[in-house]
């Protein structure tokens, strides 16, 4: 599986999650600010 991310509207934060199609569910990895040094990325 691959990482995803979306970003908030409203706030300065992208939402890593994962996407498992077999048990059809999705599982946040991490929270990241957006201001933090890109390399950081999961």
């Amino acid at each position: 599986d691959e990482f995803r991310a979306v970003p908030l509207k409203k706030y300065p934060f992208l939402i890593f999650y994962l996407v498992d199609t077999e048990k059809k569910i999705i599982v946040i990895s991490r929270i990241f600010h957006t201001s933090q040094n890109p390399e950081k990325y999961p």
